[in-house]
């Protein structure tokens, strides 16, 4: 699904590019931050590679004490057929919309999910931008899956779907969809939900019919503002890492100087630090005023926009190989070192993007290592020949670039004494 994901991204990146040419629209997609969500998305891939396997013990702990029960009402011949395919679609929609809803109901929820709504666009690449810990977090809700004797791979197969389905609705290209605005859930739908303008609605994945049914269905009706505040950049920085862990340091932070823990875990107890989404002129809970101003991404473009993004398809190549590590033959210790290495190097990306000086020294030194690890990671020796002196001749680049750019600073500050 990946290939079929980044073709739609940069069909949307042209046609937001070529409407604001032609009619002058707003923008909707920008370079930096559509970079940083999918680094988010890395990360979370990378997150949930360790700990996914964790997960499953309770489901299936519960799964094999309740089928001597469960298996008078799901015979093993019932799975495959059509009505068990629909009754799966159904129940793990269901079990996303609690999940989904208790996500933004409490803060260690709120702080597993928020990666995914700090964005202050929406377009594709916000549909890949997710929080590393929200799997843990809603896993606990589709246990009760496991009691009714749906197996394990059963219902992953169906969480995937569902996740899936979920992609197409981050879009602001799309208009209302007619009568399917009636029971599915549609662009319109979810760009409300993501608005910090409107309250917290409209949680279903892919139906929309829960949200009704409950009680939290709300209509688009005006423009819709994205992100946790007015910054250009998601809490101030491209930083991914720091996106996915904020509001866990300040949740943690809260609840051992106040003492209420169950209250400061489980409530959205404010505390220092913590941004609750709000646009200008409302209080975050009800709607805001008619016009509202667009998203202000970091709209820079620069040659440093362009070494960030051909370094970022490396890793992401890099990637594919760290999560298949029985079939390239990677060992834990390399797929660990690997997953460090991946990680800092996305974060660096953000960075980069800030123009940051050090970042630049760090970068030399990211490419060092990858120069020199790159034979021990990959199993072609013609592969790692030919990455290890990719990577060297950017380290001598970045090097020479980096001391030029100090000289220059220097020489100037000099004139200028």
């Amino acid at each position: 699904a990946v290939p079929f994901f980044l073709l739609c991204l940069a069909v949307e990146g042209a046609l937001s590019e070529l409407r604001s040419r032609t009619k002058g629209e707003r923008r909707k997609v920008f370079s930096r931050q559509t970079l940083n969500n999918l680094s988010a998305g890395a990360i979370q891939t990378m997150g949930c590679l360790f700990y996914m396997s964790l997960s499953l013990v309770p489901y299936r702990l519960i799964y094999d004490a309740a089928r001597p029960l469960s298996q008078l009402w799901v015979p093993e011949d019932a799975l495959g057929t059509w009505p068990w395919f629909v009754a799966m679609l159904l129940a793990t929609d269901l079990a996303y919309y609690w999940a989904h809803r208790m996500c933004h109901a409490c803060n260690i929820g709120w702080a597993s999910h928020v990666p995914h709504h700090s964005s202050p666009d929406f377009n594709y690449s916000t549909a890949l931008r997710q929080g590393t810990f929200e799997r843990a977090f809603s896993t606990f809700f589709y246990l009760p899956l496991a009691a009714l004797g749906v197996p394990i791979a059963s219902m992953y197969y169906h969480r995937g779907v569902n996740s899936i389905m979920q992609f197409w609705v981050h879009t602001e290209m799309l208009p209302k969809l007619g009568p399917v605005e009636w029971f599915m859930n549609t662009p319109s739908h979810h760009r409300v939900h993501h608005a910090r303008n409107y309250g917290r609605c409209n949680f279903g994945g892919m139906l929309i019919i829960w949200d009704r049914l409950f009680g939290t269905y709300v209509e688009e009706e005006e423009r819709c503002v994205y992100g946790l505040d007015d910054r250009d950049r998601p809490l101030g920085t491209h930083d991914p890492l720091w996106h996915q862990v904020h509001h866990f340091w300040h949740t943690f932070a809260l609840a051992a100087r106040s003492g209420r823990v169950a209250s400061a875990l489980f409530t959205r107890m404010p505390g220092p630090g913590m941004i609750m989404p709000k646009a200008a002129g409302t209080d975050g809970v009800g709607k805001g005023p008619e016009e509202m101003e667009g998203p202000a991404c970091d709209s820079a473009f620069s040659w440093v926009d362009v070494y960030v993004w051909v370094n970022y398809l490396f890793c992401a190549w890099g990637l594919m190989w760290v999560m298949e590590p029985d079939k390239r033959g990677l060992s834990f210790l390399q797929v660990c070192s690997a997953t460090l290495w991946l990680t800092c190097s996305f974060v660096l990306f953000g960075y980069l993007m800030m123009d940051s000086h050090l970042a630049w020294v760090a970068e030399a030194l990211r490419l060092a290592v990858a120069a020199v690890g790159a034979s021990h990671v990959l199993q072609a020796e013609a592969a790692a020949r030919v990455v290890g002196l990719a990577m060297a001749a950017q380290c001598v680049l970045v090097v020479f670039g980096t001391s030029s750019k100090a000289l220059r600073a220097r020489s100037k500050s000099t004139k200028v004494a």
